[in-house]
């Protein structure tokens, strides 16, 4: 979309000129999608050809509206780059005054005279061995250590990563890994989309304000409910093929009342809850009348990644299911909106993060092809604590006893009916003897924040 606040044109007497483009081509797609799918065709053909990856330029022909290839020559850069090596810096000696602090551009480390630089004309006072203090920087410092990746060893179980931002799954999708154990749909919500369901689909009757806001984030789109599903889409799909042709659960959106109020119309459909956290959120909301056309987009969503785009690697996973009678009124939910279980091979997990999922392990698995332990809620919800509290903080810990008897039902419960059990969350990154632990317990796999994938493996 971008915002294409000017255009070049022929002047009448010769030459170009730059002029400011319409409202109306303001809010058009630079390129259609049937535009998109024959660029893509060309471009897969172009390198069949020459053997290599290409960097190809294209345009559009403003008279015959055709499209033309107009260069293609070997790429250079990103081909290059080792995506089976991770470099890590660590400072092995630590001391000495702190003289400037900052964000780090680059990831190595380095030592020499600090240059300050205010503006990008003082470049030619900057000299090698260095340090650019700046507020863009380029920096080439000397690495310390490398890791080969494919010297890692062979482990116990499969390593998943918990992604929920399209823009960098191609980039976590080149670390070694089993698929994605946790893709959140809150993300590509709260970022790509930005309103409220209901604001979406009572669009007519928002105030003047609010619909301008609206208007703003779904350029392009031919109507409200038409954006909501596509970005849905387009962010599932993008995850999913970072990983293809490996699993990846999509955990169905998960905000709390006071996170749905965030966005743009919120305040005016979300109730004001004392506790979000045990509030009105996951399955208690896909079964309830107020949210049942919002969750409908969100199935439709999945239904065009699975069924048009036929990435048939997604499976979902339902969050805070707190009944037997939950888990099988949101079964006939799914079902009521073409997403049967077991039905063209879609698999729908469920999120095991309270006592009750415990408790009843092996009632809930009739209902679902698995679990995936939620271990930060079922920690704070097992020992009756806020983690975000400092007060009580200190007693949050997955190795206690009572949250191990629990994570121990649960995967006996998976593994006595032969389905899948994982775990989503930092514990065993954080705590290498409990993920021996799960390891030793037949947990199938563990879903790890990309950065912790390798330190863990």
């Amino acid at each position: 979309m971008g915002s294409k606040l000017v255009k070049m044109v022929y002047k009448a007497g010769g030459g170009s000129e730059t002029i400011d483009t319409s409202s109306e081509e303001r809010g058009s797609w630079s390129a259609t999608d049937e535009e998109v799918t024959a660029l893509s065709e060309m471009a897969v053909k172009i390198e069949k050809h020459y053997g290599r990856p290409m960097d190809i330029e294209w345009a559009r022909d403003g008279d015959d509206g055709k499209l033309y290839i107009v260069q293609a020559r070997p790429e250079t850069v990103a081909s290059q780059k080792k995506v089976g090596v991770i470099e890590e810096y660590k400072m092995l000696e630590k001391g000495g005054e702190t003289v400037a602090e900052g964000r780090a551009v680059g990831k190595r480390i380095g030592s020499g005279k600090v240059n300050i630089l205010t503006s990008i004309d003082q470049m030619s006072e900057f000299n090698e061995g260095e340090v650019l203090v700046a507020d863009m920087t380029d920096p080439d410092w000397e690495p310390i250590m490398k890791k080969d990746l494919g010297e890692l060893p062979e482990v116990g179980l499969k390593i998943m990563m918990n992604v929920g931002n399209p823009e960098t799954a191609f980039s976590f999708g080149q670390l070694p890994n089993e698929g994605i154990g946790l893709a959140r749909l809150e993300f590509v919500i709260n970022n790509a989309i930005g309103v409220h369901p209901k604001a979406l689909l009572n669009y007519d009757t928002l105030d003047a304000e609010t619909k301008a806001l609206v208007d703003d984030r779904m350029r392009g789109y031919g109507s409200p409910k038409e954006f909501y599903i596509n970005k849905i889409a387009e962010g599932v799909a993008t995850l999913a093929a970072s990983v293809y042709p490996k699993r990846i659960i999509v955990r169905l959106s998960d905000f709390k009342s006071n996170e749905y109020k965030s966005l743009i119309g919120g305040e005016q459909y979300e109730p004001d809850e004392e506790n979000p956290m045990i509030g009105f959120r996951g399955c208690g909301r896909y079964t309830d009348p107020f949210f049942e056309e919002c969750f409908a987009m969100e199935l439709e969503a999945v239904k065009i990644v699975r069924g048009e785009m036929g990435l048939k690697n997604v499976e979902i996973m339902i969050p805070f299911v707190r009944t037997l009678d939950m888990a099988k009124d949101v079964n006939e939910v799914l079902e009521k909106n073409g997403l049967k279980r077991g039905e063209d091979g879609l698999k729908v997990n469920m999120m095991a993060e309270l006592p009750s999922n415990v408790f009843l392990a092996e009632e809930f698995l009739e209902y679902f092809d698995g679990f995936s332990i939620g271990s930060n809620d079922l920690t704070q919800l097992t020992l009756g604590l806020d983690r975000d509290s400092g007060l009580v903080a200190q007693y949050f810990d997955e190795r206690n006893p009572a949250v191990m008897k629990g994570l121990e039902t649960l995967i006996k419960a998976a593994k006595a009916k032969g389905k899948y059990v994982g775990i989503c969350g930092q514990g065993p990154s954080d705590h290498p003897d409990l993920a021996k632990w799960l390891m030793d317990q037949g947990i199938d796999s563990v879903s790890l924040n990309p950065d912790s994938v390798i330190p863990t493996w």
